[in-house]
């Protein structure tokens, strides 16, 4: 790929990330895409009729049924929200939306990863110190480097 081609593919996926987060209107959607994904037996978990946390949707997700609050996956994608949450702007519920995308797009690509890899590149990709950041940006440009 040449560079005016890789640079209008990040700004695309920007782009879309940037729509997808509402841009920047206050009414913009929240943690229901990735609730709205959740496999449909989600809300069924033992005593729980909803899930209320963007870590134990995720989790869901990769597991490909609903999980507890207390399972030890959800305990990992907590990390890598707490992670993220300190180093960008955006709220928890987008960041995991932003993961949910990105991960629909490797997909797309034909490449085969979960929620808690992409939370981790993303996660990965920013220095520990880092804050105040745009975590769209970091996502699309995690998207852009690892899409084959």
């Amino acid at each position: 790929m040449n560079r005016t081609a890789g640079g209008l593919t990040i700004a695309l996926v920007v782009g879309a990330l940037w729509v997808m987060s509402g841009g920047g209107k206050s009414s913009a959607p929240t943690s229901t895409e990735v609730a709205s994904v959740a496999p449909a037996n989600a809300a069924q978990s033992s005593g729980a009729s909803t899930m209320r946390v963007p870590e134990q949707q995720l989790a869901s997700l990769d597991a490909g049924r609903a999980v507890a609050a207390d399972d030890s996956s959800v305990g990992a994608f907590r990390i890598r929200l707490d992670s993220l949450e300190r180093k960008c702007t955006d709220p928890r519920s987008r960041l995991a939306d932003y993961a949910v995308v990105v991960q629909k797009d490797l997909r797309a690509a034909g490449q085969t990863v979960t929620l808690l890899q992409v939370l981790a590149g993303i996660d990965g990709s920013v220095p520990s110190g880092a804050t105040g950041l745009n975590c769209a940006e970091v996502a699309a440009a995690f998207l852009t480097l690892t899409k084959r």
